[in-house]
């Protein structure tokens, strides 16, 4: 569980989304800057969202507050609304493919047993829908999982 201080806005913002609730507290304490009964709101919060407000907290510390508000409205576009963002990776196939092969050549999973499980457990979805392990996908649809998102072509 560490976050990286050069990593980018989203990056920070995701990992602190991803810590352990019972975390929470600690963190709070350690790199909020805030002290005492100013911490006091916060930890009166649920779990999520005094996650959020110590990401972006943490991030307007080290990028600043117009990289706090877009870090913020990616995480919940991505995670929260489950929309697929307009930046995606692109990746060439040659016609239709299954999920298992393609989640390994985009590497996104490093192998078919790793893309197996990864779909088996809802973690893959293609064009926003989660697919099993014996989908496939062709060139226009877009597969997302682990925090990427790629269009095949």
């Amino acid at each position: 569980n560490y976050i990286g201080l050069t990593e980018p806005p989203e990056e920070i913002y995701g990992k602190t989304m991803s810590i352990p609730d019972t975390l929470t507290e600690k963190y709070l304490r350690l790199v909020s800057g805030l002290e005492g009964k100013q911490l006091e709101p916060i930890l009166a919060m649920k779990p999520r969202d005094a996650k959020a407000a110590l990401a972006r907290r943490l991030v307007n510390r080290l990028h600043g507050e117009e990289a706090a508000s877009r870090a913020e409205a990616d995480f919940v576009s991505q995670f929260v609304r489950k929309e697929i963002p307009d930046q995606k990776e692109e990746h060439e196939i040659e016609g239709p493919t299954d999920i298992v092969s393609l989640l390994v050549a985009t590497g996104i999973a490093s192998t078919r047993g790793d893309a197996r499980r990864l779909a088996e457990q809802g973690g893959v979805r293609k064009n926003g829908e989660k697919v099993e392990p014996t989908a496939t996908a062709a060139a226009g649809d877009v597969i997302s999982a682990r925090r990427r998102h790629v269009l095949l072509k």
